[in-house]
């Protein structure tokens, strides 16, 4: 707990007529109830109360904080602070709890929604009587005026009907830098791609496409993104939730790749079918999605079952669409045997085909040992395999 700061108390300046505010600002309650009702009793009740931040976490009573701040009505100001947001993402799925955290007097209430609808109204920055309150600091490059605009902005997307999709990219520790110029590969791998953003992905790659070749958008932007990203989710940093919202910026991207591509004629003339699918119990698909653009790039026909694949979804399309090259994907150690189980039913099944597998989690030695054909480390070894089993 802060101290209380009272403006009341200033001594006057004799040329001024005019009358100083009352008010008080108290901050970082987080969640002790008990010293703030002792606090609020010496306070006047006329005087306005400003909370800077933080009302909850940390304390065993962030209902009964909650409930004072609000029974204040009108006399409160309040902003966010780092972990009244941080409820709003554990309770959203997008934000792991942490160690510290005393969260669950909240997220059990019954009345939980309509808690986590009262913190989404307030805003991140505060100015009256001409002072600005804020919870932690701003950019010290920042006008007093883009402080007010930027907190508008982030106080309508929390008080949205689509706050938890902005959720999703607000957590993160990249880019620990912005500029407003950044822009094609530089802005995808720094921004769209990293934070999720679906619309800006899309965008920065179709401006990319302009002035250079698929490949190339891909090699430079797209893949280093996916790198940081996959990076980030093994030390444990960026989370599941996260980590999807990536993948679908990254989808956006590919589905422009896939435009141009199109456009160009050059997947008309198809070199060959291929069906490729990230194994069932597996829902990470980033790599298989790379893989797929660089196959249709080169002009073969990719047959994308997707992820999470069942086993007979795999050997019913081989089977159903006449295919003779398959490629598994797998980024999880616990589904490397719904990999095996479905290379098995494609040999027992006796179909002719031939099978390249690929995944983080796997080796050549155990692509052998399961009884995949071809072990391939990444998008353009998959494309090669591609090339030279189709002869082109």
């Amino acid at each position: 707990m802060q101290h209380i700061h009272d403006r009341s108390r200033s001594k006057p300046n004799p040329s001024q007529n005019q009358t100083k505010p009352d008010f008080y600002v108290i901050g970082d309650v987080q969640g002790c109830a008990e010293p703030l009702a002792r606090l609020l009793a010496q306070i006047p009740a006329h005087a306005d109360v400003w909370f800077c931040g933080d009302l909850i976490n940390r304390g065993s009573d962030n209902l009964g904080v909650l409930r004072q701040v609000q029974a204040l009505g009108s006399r409160a100001r309040v902003i966010l602070g780092n972990h009244d947001i941080h409820l709003l993402g554990v309770a959203a799925g997008v934000r792991a709890p942490g160690r510290s955290d005393t969260l669950d007097d909240i997220l059990l209430s019954p009345d939980c929604e309509g808690w986590l609808n009262w913190l989404r109204q307030w805003p991140l920055a505060h100015f009256e009587h001409g002072i600005l309150m804020v919870h932690a600091g701003v950019m010290p490059q920042w006008s007093l005026r883009q402080v007010l605009q930027h907190s508008h902005e982030a106080r309508t997307i929390l008080a949205g009907d689509d706050y938890i999709e902005h959720l999703k990219t607000l957590f993160g520790s990249s880019p620990n830098y912005w500029k407003n110029s950044l822009r094609g590969a530089e802005r995808i791998r720094a921004k769209a791609v990293e934070k999720g953003l679906k619309g800006d992905a899309a965008a920065q790659t179709k401006a990319l496409l302009a002035e250079k070749q698929p490949l190339e958008v891909v090699d430079e932007a797209l893949i280093p993104a996916l790198d940081i990203v996959g990076a980030k989710y093994e030390k444990g940093t960026l989370f599941l939730p996260q980590l999807l919202q990536a993948a679908s910026a990254a989808q956006s991207a590919f589905e422009e790749i896939k435009n141009v591509i199109a456009q160009k004629g050059e997947g008309s003339a198809s070199k060959g079918r291929i069906v490729i699918a990230t194994v069932k119990g597996d829902v990470h698909d980033i790599g298989k999605n790379i893989v797929r653009v660089i196959l249709e790039n080169y002009g073969f026909e990719v047959i994308d079952l997707g992820r999470d694949v069942p086993v007979e979804t795999v050997v019913n399309t081989v089977r159903e669409k006449d295919v003779h090259l398959v490629g598994l994907s797998a980024l999880m150690t616990t589904t490397l045997k719904s990999m095996e189980e479905t290379i098995r039913a494609l040999r027992d099944a006796k179909l002719d085909c031939k099978i390249m597998v690929g995944g983080a989690v796997l080796t050549p030695e155990y692509a052998k040992k399961i009884g995949a054909d071809w072990y391939a480390k990444d998008a353009k070894q998959s494309a090669d395999i591609a090339k030279e089993f189709f002869g082109v």
